[in-house]
């Protein structure tokens, strides 16, 4: 494999730089319990708290193609470990506020994080999309399963509040910056991208689509980071335990990771319709069973599959990577508004009923409807030609 820019040490640090985008948010469902306790939250404000990252990755991921646009993709992805840092470090303050701002400084960084790595991926491993999309979207889900897996433990083992907890996975970032910094010798150009001659994928019928599929997913994603622990402490496992029920999801979620862009180089259709009803499935089996690690199981491989999907589509969608850099922002913006409501709602749904009966049929309907929506997805073809633009809107910006 090669490229134009860093080779294999460019993969090492696109690895470590995935590896950091989901602690700071994942680390937050297994002391959930203890920071409403702390702060007297209810579900819905603790809802707020864990919607927030994602709402970030909503609202600012549209913002990234002009930063990347400026500065480059090498340095932009340099302030993102930074800001991911200093964000984490912020929530250490033992105030209602920090934890609040620390959250919401983690989930602008990790909003272009997201947007700017499946574009470099495009720019310098395209002949290798797959496999470095596999391991980046591997990265991704097993940065999930290290928070989800040693947060509470590393608090028993140490002492440390929760708050020292959570802020320990700050040190993963530092180290992803000192590995990519040497990427920026020699890369005085920014990657600029003239928006004005791009087509639209705010008036593109596919980009919608695939936007749909991501962020339906990712509600699913985020709703259960969020609210998983609880929904088994509800049937009765210690914190512990149902810790790491979240980390065998998100286990689980590595592997399907990995596989998923293999396999749905074969047949996109059918993989989109697979990981809407494995979802759909693993929720019904918390329904109507006591198959807790089935359930969690198929939960797992629907969500490391979902993510790995949905980026593979934003590279085989795009003729090139301006037409990536554009998609990845405009489906990853307005995914994660979608996405942000999974957890919001999973706390109201709870505070209005009083358990999480309510909460799982709603998620069963948001894997049906990601079953139809990733199935359309996955057919051949690019965003932006004129026959998948809405009729009546023009391809580009002008």
């Amino acid at each position: 494999m090669s490229t134009r820019r860093g080779g294999w040490l460019a993969a090492i640090g696109i690895i470590l730089i995935a590896v950091n985008l989901r602690p700071a948010v994942v680390a937050l469902g297994p002391v959930l319990e203890q920071i409403r306790a702390d702060y007297l939250l209810t579900p819905t404000l603790a809802g707020v708290l864990t919607t927030i990252p994602v709402l970030c990755f909503g609202v600012f991921s549209p913002m990234t193609a002009r930063l990347v646009a400026r500065f480059g993709m090498e340095r932009t992805l340099l302030g993102v470990l930074v800001l991911l840092a200093a964000g984490i470090g912020v929530r250490l303050v033992p105030a209602v506020p920090a934890v609040f701002a620390g959250t919401f400084i983690a989930g602008v960084a990790i909003a272009v994080g997201n947007v700017v790595v499946p574009a470099l991926i495009k720019r310098d491993f395209a002949d290798r999309i797959g496999l470095l999309t596999g391991l980046y979207s591997t990265a991704v889900s097993a940065g999930s399963a290290l928070a989800a897996a040693f947060t509470l433990p590393l608090q028993e083992a140490t002492g440390w509040s929760w708050r020292g907890s959570i802020a320990s996975w700050g040190l993963l970032a530092v180290l992803a910056a000192a590995v990519w910094a040497p990427q920026l010798s020699g890369t005085s150009a920014p990657d600029g991208v003239d928006l004005d001659t791009h087509p639209n994928p705010w008036r593109d019928r596919l980009a919608w689509v695939i936007a749909l599929a991501f962020g339906l997913q990712s509600l699913g994603f985020y709703a259960t980071q969020a609210w998983l622990p609880d929904m088994f402490l509800a049937r009765g496992y210690s914190p512990i335990s149902a810790g790491y029920m979240l980390a065998l999801t998100n286990l689980v979620g590595v592997f399907a990771s990995f596989i998923t862009p293999i396999l749905a180089a074969r047949s996109q259709t059918l993989g989109g319709l697979a990981i809407g009803f494995l979802s759909s499935a693993g929720w019904l089996t918390l329904l109507f069973s006591d198959a807790d690690y089935l359930a969690v199981v198929l939960l797992g491989l629907a969500q490391g599959a979902g993510i790995a999907f949905v980026l593979l589509l934003i590279g085989v969608r795009s003729p090139d990577t301006a037409h990536a850099a554009e998609l990845s922002s405009m489906s990853q913006g307005a995914g994660y508004v979608i996405a942000a409501t999974g957890p919001f709602l999973v706390g109201a749904l709870f505070d209005c009923t009083g358990g999480f009966t309510a909460a799982y049929w709603a998620l069963v309907a948001v894997g049906v409807v990601l079953a139809a929506v990733a199935y359309v997805g996955g057919r051949p073809g690019y965003w932006g030609k004129v026959s998948g633009s809405v009729p009546g809107l023009a391809a580009s910006r002008r």
